[in-house]
């Protein structure tokens, strides 16, 4: 029996698109590069105009964010800047707008700030000039979470209050356990750790309800923090939260965010001068990315490595004292 190659590509990028945000991230590249190379664009394309959706595109996008959850960050950033350009050589102003969204993500995952910004620019103009609410409301929670990183904290919370005003009016519900990390942070950074907890507890109420983790393992290593700042002497409930996201990353496949567990850890870990625990947690764990050495958590792990070795060097030199 035939198929509909149209349903067929359709049906594999939705497939992806579920098992993302549900945290099923192998899954989700087989089934987002499976339709990638089914899209027959003489196909596809009369749809795609009709509908202001190019299915191609947009399993673009979900791939680069996924291939960066893997810990893939190059393969990650060529695939957002291909779905990007493929979307300018299309005349869909929504499909460029989500592509330019999915693109910033990624990028702000990595920590190219300074890209994430001029990719908002763009994001801003295009949802002005085609009156596209939705993407009005993704462009300003970039925006957000990009001061957050930036330590704009306050400026931070005003632009993701206007963010999710902007959803709430589209009836948008996907990304919010995304969203509530972001607040949390931003609210930490100007020492409101309560309301900072609370809208964690809403991102593991989301993550409970409806089934989305794509996020989760950055909720637990948040509180983490969050107990660390808010009460230096928690170590051990810290510990714990840190160790939690180490083992939601592993059941995910997902090693981007194993990493910036452990390196959260690894900084609790130096602090007790475990430093042979530490050790051997983060180094076979950096030793994996072969890719995406100028990436912010990647870097972050190779300085941590050095500074253990020279940790573990002084701490020999005092046990032969």
């Amino acid at each position: 029996k035939q198929h509909d190659p149209r349903s067929v590509v359709v049906g594999h990028w939705m497939l992806g698109a579920m098992m993302f945000w549900q945290g099923e991230f192998e899954d989700a590249r087989y089934q987002l590069e499976r339709a990638i190379s089914t899209y027959d664009p003489e196909v596809i394309e009369p749809y795609s105009f009709s509908a202001q959706i190019d299915i191609g595109v947009h399993a673009l996008n979900h791939l680069a964010w996924t291939l960066w959850m893997l810990g893939f960050p190059d393969q990650a950033r060529r695939a957002g800047d291909e779905a990007v350009s493929r979307a300018r050589q299309l005349n869909q102003p929504f499909s460029l707008g989500m592509a330019l969204f999915w693109q910033a993500a990624t990028y702000l995952c990595c920590g190219s700030f300074d890209t994430v910004e001029r990719i908002i620019a763009e994001l801003f103009s295009v949802s002005t000039e085609h009156a596209l609410t939705f993407l009005g409301a993704s462009a300003r929670f970039l925006e957000s979470h990009l001061l957050t990183v930036r330590g704009f904290h306050v400026e931070a919370l005003t632009s993701l209050e206007s963010a999710v005003a902007g959803y709430r009016s589209q009836g948008s519900g996907l990304g919010q356990t995304f969203a509530l990390a972001t607040a949390a942070h931003a609210l930490a950074g100007i020492g409101q750790h309560e309301k900072a907890l609370g809208m964690l507890e809403q991102g593991f109420q989301v993550v409970k309800g409806r089934g989305e983790h794509m996020w989760e393992a950055e909720l637990y290593r948040l509180r983490g923090e969050l107990y660390l700042s808010e009460e230096p002497s928690h170590t051990d409930k810290a510990e714990q939260l840190f160790r939690r996201a180490i083992d939601v990353s592993l059941g995910q496949g997902a090693r981007a965010f194993e990493l910036r567990s452990a390196i959260s850890l690894v900084r609790l870990l130096r602090e007790e001068e475990r430093f042979e625990e530490a050790h051997q947690l983060l180094d076979p764990l950096y030793s994996f990315f072969t890719e995406g050495h100028d990436t912010q958590d990647v870097g972050e792990a190779n300085g941590l490595l050095d500074q253990l070795d020279q940790d573990r060097k002084k701490n020999k030199g005092v046990e032969h004292v």
